[in-house]
């Protein structure tokens, strides 16, 4: 039987929509690389604010640290994309099996997961909530819903843990299952599930620490250094801010077409709804908001439409619901994953050329655009974009200075400009800068001159004549 679900249809569909969302180019999110190959390649220099005050856990990029021996950078990249892959592959199996044990439509349910936005474009790439998604999946699977044995009911307070130490906003998901889940059931002994948990809390810390400690070098907590940032600091605001209506629209624009299937869940699939809204709910008391923060929540919901295995099968409505949704979602996978800003991706082979060249060069970029994990020699000055002290603003606010063209040609800037070697911009920005005695060299390796007007989101290199 275990062998069957390995092998059946649902997850090799799973693996194979996986190994596509591997292969994308796009650039959602900067923090795809940040948090993860920047610091596997060079671990001890060059690393952002997150890094050197201590508000990530080495616990992720520890997983792609046998990437660094690759050289090529798009080798290295789907080398750990594919180690994500297989970690996703392996919580998919579990939770395919509990939805079995719980008599839901397992395929049904895979084919909307595999499929939609969040984890099709979302999952297969290095962010740290991808890893966060698959350590969810994997906990609810064996998660104690009903009286369970102690060692399993342990490994799964202890995975909750771990995750809660590499995403803290887990915590309120996670708490709020453990409510949902032994507090309303006295079977489910809920002394003895808060005797676990407890347990379960200073073995983490201690395998979480000591991780961290010798990857930082010294003593950090990661969550507490988050609680620090986000809630005493305030800070969180300062990298972008959301309406409150954020989050219920980017679901119903992921979800729509599968209204028809929508069904009163059982008495597990509700408890794991619930769950979710609590941690949706949470996320949505910040004032910054991203759609990977959703990620680990998308199957999780989607048990609002799995109806039970055998019964209530879909009519043609359903059925129609199910086809819209598959075409839906390869639309959104084909435009967000292989289309829309694959700029920062293709451009990686150039700029290591020229950096393996001996030239130094600038890019005129927001903070984190430019994954900078090729290029290990740190050649490549770019803006950052710290949290502000007293009277400071973040250097890359400087992009927006309306003497900025004046200031390029001065060599004001926070990184060198008239005595680099090259320089990257994005188009739109060029038009605004576009000093004398500089010509567009190349862009995606054509070595023809560009028209300054072509391409309006597309990167460019821009070399002195």
């Amino acid at each position: 039987m275990r062998i069957r679900l390995y092998l059946s249809v649902e997850i090799v569909f799973y693996t194979i929509i996986q190994i596509i969302g591997l292969l994308q180019l796009s650039y959602l999110d900067p923090d795809e690389f940040f948090q993860s190959l920047n610091v596997v390649n060079h671990p001890f220099k060059d690393q952002t604010w997150e890094w050197h005050t201590g508000l990530r856990s080495g616990l992720h990029p520890l997983m792609f640290s046998i990437t660094r021996i690759i050289a090529n950078p798009f080798d290295q990249l789907l080398a750990a994309r594919a180690i994500q892959v297989a970690v996703n592959v392996v919580s998919r199996v579990m939770f395919s099996a509990f939805l079995r044990r719980h008599g839901l439509d397992a395929r049904l349910h895979t084919i909307m997961h595999a499929l939609n936005l969040l984890t099709a474009v979302y999952t297969p790439r290095t962010y740290s909530n991808a890893l966060e998604a698959a350590l969810v999946l994997g906990c609810v699977s064996i998660w104690p819903f009903g009286p369970t044995p102690i060692i399993r009911m342990f490994a799964a307070f202890f995975i909750a843990g771990v995750t809660c130490w590499l995403r803290p906003t887990s915590g309120a998901f996670f708490a709020a299952l453990f409510a949902l889940t032994a507090l309303p059931r006295p079977r489910c002994r809920p002394v003895l599930r808060a005797v676990v948990g407890l347990a379960a809390v200073p073995i983490v810390v201690v395998v979480c620490a000591g991780v961290d400690r010798l990857f930082y070098g010294r003593i950090v907590l990661p969550p507490l250094e988050f609680l620090r940032f986000n809630l005493l600091g305030g800070f969180a605001a300062f990298y972008g801010t959301s309406p409150a209506c954020f989050y219920p629209v980017v679901l119903v624009l992921v979800a729509w077409p599968l209204a028809p299937l929508l069904i009163r869940p059982g008495p597990v699939a509700w408890r794991l709804v619930a769950a979710s809204v609590a941690g949706i709910v949470a996320l949505n008391l910040s004032p910054h908001k991203e759609i990977r923060f959703l990620v680990p929540f998308a199957p999780l919901l989607l048990l609002l439409f799995t109806p039970r295995a055998g019964r209530g099968r879909v009519g043609w409505v359903g059925r129609a619901a199910v086809g819209l949704f598959v075409v839906y979602s390869v639309v959104l996978l084909l435009v967000y994953g292989f289309f829309q800003q694959i700029a920062p991706i293709r451009c990686i082979p150039i700029i290591k050329d020229l950096i393996d060249q001996g030239k130094v060069g600038s890019a005129l970029l927001p903070c984190h655009s430019i994954p900078t994990f090729a290029f290990p020699h740190g050649t490549l000055c770019t803006l950052r974009c710290d949290p502000p002290t007293v009277a400071s603003v973040r250097e890359d606010a400087i992009l927006d200075h309306p003497d900025i063209a004046q200031m390029f040609i001065d060599d004001a800037l926070p990184v060198p400009t008239m005595t680099a070697d090259f320089i990257i911009v994005r188009a739109s920005r060029w038009s605004q800068i576009r000093p004398d005695g500089w010509v567009i060299m190349k862009r995606w390796g054509e070595t023809r001159v560009l028209p300054a007007a072509e391409g309006a989101d597309d990167l460019l290199l821009v070399m002195p004549r």
